[in-house]
């Protein structure tokens, strides 16, 4: 709620300023966390969709995906995210790409999360999941 007003607060005060797409995000992502998930992830898109920064994009559609109980629907939106990679959106779009059984996809992006430098626990958290799906691949490959 403190967010929320400081958004509020910010866009009332400097309605043209720069850095209005990022506090929209994080007004966005506020709501979500506040259990308005429909709502969220209606501005979330409209964000990730608006003619703004790439990574404000990426970030849009990253949270748009977190609030996405479909898999299938959600991994659209990680894709898209991906085009501004963070370890942390390579990571789940590994781990909802695997989920779905789309291997090829998780393997790419686990291995590029793998070989970032960023946060360690989600790189380890790549790594050993990208163990998983390269075996899985194999098996599969076999199977052919």
């Amino acid at each position: 709620a403190d967010l929320e007003l400081l958004c509020r607060a910010f866009v009332s005060e400097w309605p043209k300023s720069d850095r209005r797409s990022r506090i929209d995000l994080y007004a966005a992502v506020a709501a979500g966390g506040l259990g308005r998930t429909d709502a969220a992830k209606r501005s979330l898109l409209q964000i990730a969709r608006s003619d703004t920064y790439e990574d404000v994009k990426a970030d849009a559609f990253f949270h748009a995906a977190a609030l996405t109980k479909d898999p299938a629907e959600a991994i659209g939106y990680l894709e898209s995210s991906v085009a501004f990679p963070r370890e942390r959106s390579l990571l789940e779009a590994g781990r909802t790409a695997h989920q779905l059984r789309q291997l090829d996809r998780a393997k790419q992006h686990l291995s590029r999360a793998a070989g970032m430098k960023g946060e360690p626990k989600v790189i380890a958290e790549a790594k050993e999941l990208l163990v998983k799906v390269q075996a899985e691949f194999a098996a599969r490959e076999k199977q052919k």
